[in-house]
Parts: structure tokens; sequence; C-alpha cells
């Protein structure tokens, strides 16, 4: 179980590079998003990073509805959004959103069993 509640399930691996990199969002601070990048960026969510360091964005926000509209934007670009057990990992605060209808629609998620053994599902 993770924090939203939600079984992890195995995700179609179409959703990684050819590499088998994936895009994921792994924290939401007070002001951004920071995401975690190992694949190619979509050029959208490239435009909202302020700043781009090699593996890893931060996504600035300044309301609760622009981060929902960040968080959207992640969503439609097929992020992963970190789920943990405990906590308040990005699924969660996506879930939070969606309950006050401010984001809809579920997201992917991925939490780490060990180094290099994801686990995925959605919330």
């Amino acid at each position: 179980m993770t924090a939203t509640g939600q079984k992890r399930k195995y995700v179609d691996i179409s959703r990684f590079d050819e590499r088998g990199a994936m895009n994921y969002v792994s924290a939401i601070f007070n002001e951004s998003v920071r995401i975690v990048t190992s694949g190619t960026i979509p050029p959208d969510i490239e435009l909202l990073a302020a700043n781009l360091n090699s593996g890893e964005a931060h996504l600035p926000f300044s309301s609760k509805k622009n981060l929902a509209e960040v968080l959207t934007a992640l969503q439609r670009a097929k992020f992963f959004f970190a789920d943990e057990p405990a906590g308040w990992p990005p699924a969660a605060v996506f879930q939070q959103l969606r309950e006050e209808s401010l984001v809809s629609g579920k997201v992917l998620t991925v939490c780490w069993k060990r180094q290099d053994e994801p686990i995925f599902g959605e919330a």
C-alpha cells in the first residue's frame, strides 16, 4: 500500500524511452516542484523550469491554483509521481488537489523497493 492507499502494479514499459529512462516528480516544496529527469524532457515542461540541471529541474509555482496547473502539465506529459507508504509524497499532494477539484484524473506512480527496482501504480 502507498500513502494514497493504492496497491502497486506494474506498468507498460513503453512509457520509458529507448534507454529505459523515466521522468518523475520527486518532491513538492513550498514554492517549487522538483522533477528527476533521466529521459528527454518534453518542451512544454522545459519551459516551466526555472532551474534546469543535469538530472533534475525545479518548476516554480506561486499559488495552489498554479501548483495544480504545473502538476496537470506533468500528468499530461506522463511523468510518474513519487508515492511512498508514509509522509506527503507528490502522488498524495495530487490526490488532495483532486479532492479539492483543482486537478482531475489519475497519475502514474512510482516508489522503490530497492535501488534500480521501481514499483509502479496509479493514484
